[in-house]
């Protein structure tokens, strides 16, 4: 256990190299961070998805400590696992642009405002 903390900082290390090499070739913000964000999840073999899930459904359920810990010790996932564990690997998809009409008669333009990169909100 006690390299365990090296280990994490390899992942980590891994996780965030391939991201900036991404960002430095030219790829995508939301490329990057998709492959950023898979990379633990392939060294690790999803363990730290697992045990993600295996939280939210222990403490989704409501129920008191020694049930809670019984579902998280269950093999199957949950209502509550399912969502926490897939939403880090799922990209958010850029949203589409506003249309743009020309203002009417007396009607002021709505401020521009600049985003980041494409799909900010």
């Amino acid at each position: 256990m006690l390299c365990a903390p090296l280990a994490g900082l390899a992942v980590g290390a891994a996780a965030a190299a391939l991201g900036l090499v991404l960002l430095f070739l030219g790829a995508g913000g939301p490329l990057a961070a998709v492959a950023t964000v898979a990379v633990p999840a392939v060294l690790t073999r999803g363990l730290h998805l697992d045990g993600l899930a295996d939280t939210a459904d222990g403490l989704g359920s409501g129920k008191p400590a020694e049930d809670a810990l019984r579902i998280m010790k269950q093999s199957d996932i949950g209502p509550f696992g399912s969502s926490p564990s897939s939403s880090p690997c799922s990209p958010r998809p850029p949203r589409s642009p506003r249309p743009t009409r020309p203002p009417g008669p007396g009607a002021r333009s709505p401020p521009s405002s600049p985003r980041p990169w494409p799909g900010c909100p």
